[in-house]
């Protein structure tokens, strides 16, 4: 089982599990995007409250400025899960930014997203 950094809270049925976060340099991996903000993620529900929220709606913030969507690339996808990478436009940010996350369009908790040493 994967390790999870944090969770965005909808209710007990329906959260997401923020798997890894990355701040990927410019010029590295698809180097058409730039510098790269790049969560993975895993939302599940029980379908108590309907289908699951869009990912594409999840919002990232770095030091409290939200960053764009660039793309969002689901790997699984079900009624009840959807696991993928959300890829977010790279805002300047400090040397210790504090990074918080929310999924979907409404109603999930923003969360603080731990940061791993990238030394």
């Amino acid at each position: 089982k994967a390790v999870v950094l944090c969770t965005s809270r909808y209710n007990e049925e329906y959260y997401c599990d923020v798997l890894s976060y990355c701040l990927q340099k410019a010029g590295a991996g698809d180097s058409s995007l730039g510098a790269t903000h790049i969560i993975e993620f895993a939302v599940y529900g029980d379908g108590s409250l309907g289908p699951l929220q869009g990912a594409q709606y999840s919002r990232l913030w770095i030091d409290d400025t939200r960053c764009r969507l660039q793309r969002a690339a689901i790997s699984e996808e079900s009624t009840k899960e959807i696991v993928g990478i959300l890829y977010y436009a790279a805002s300047d940010c400090g040397p210790d930014p504090k990074v918080s996350f929310a999924y979907g369009k409404s109603g999930y908790a923003k969360v603080e997203v731990p940061i791993q040493d990238v030394s």
